[in-house]
């Protein structure tokens, strides 16, 4: 298993792709919901005797099958990036995995994620606001609330226009929750060794262990 799995979230066109992309060049381990979902399509990854219909719904169903992918074509790398959450039920599953999880929305300003939908799918602006209904749960029979995802996130990454870098904003993300799996790690040692000095690490913002908001996993 991952030592730490960064699950993205956000609305179609927002740049999640984009984001799995940073990751990958700077050598994280990174899986796509979609190609797994392909994959069970064709058969190729088992589904149990649920309908599709069921599987795609459950988290145990198709998130499970992703982690599970990764961990057998990944398993080189401690860092997970995850495309993409969908439901609070996915998140809530998530978090009840052995090591430490964090939830990243990538969120775009509307005007610019509308372009780049009709430019990549050449969708009808209706099109994309039935999609985006969906998502968010606002469609009768919808499972999706990425819009509640948005909100509990744990990190944000703007991809809205070029003078907003987000590589430089997903980079940040990467070293804030590398010194919290160390300083909580450092902590969990702490705990079984009482002989040992407290400590108290400083952050590049000025803020020291004890100011630090922990994730909630």
């Amino acid at each position: 298993m991952f030592q730490s799995i960064l699950c993205l979230t956000g609305l179609s066109g927002a740049g999640k792709s984009t984001v799995c992309r940073l990751a990958e060049s700077y050598g994280l381990a990174t899986v796509y919901t979609a190609d797994v979902a392909r994959l069970v399509l064709a058969g190729r990854v088992p589904r149990d005797k649920l309908s599709y219909g069921e599987y795609f719904a459950h988290p145990e169903g198709l998130v499970a099958a992703v982690l599970e992918f990764a961990v057998d074509t990944c398993c080189r790398s401690e860092t997970l990036v995850l495309d993409s959450l969908r439901s609070a039920e996915e998140w809530r599953w998530v978090q009840t995995l052995p090591c430490h999880v964090w939830l990243v929305a990538i969120v775009c300003g509307h005007r610019e994620r509308i372009r780049r939908l009709q430019g990549r799918d050449a969708a009808d602006v209706s099109i994309i606001r039935q999609r985006d209904e969906n998502e968010l749960g606002l469609r009768p029979g919808s499972r999706f609330t990425v819009g509640q995802l948005i909100g509990c996130a744990d990190h944000y990454v703007d991809t809205s226009n070029a003078t907003i870098d987000a590589a430089a904003q997903f980079r940040n993300i990467l070293a804030e929750i590398g010194e919290a799996v160390v300083l909580r790690q450092t902590r969990l040692e702490q705990a079984h060794d009482h002989t040992r000095a407290p400590i108290d690490v400083a952050f590049a913002d000025g803020s020291s262990a004890h100011a630090l908001d922990w994730p909630r996993n």
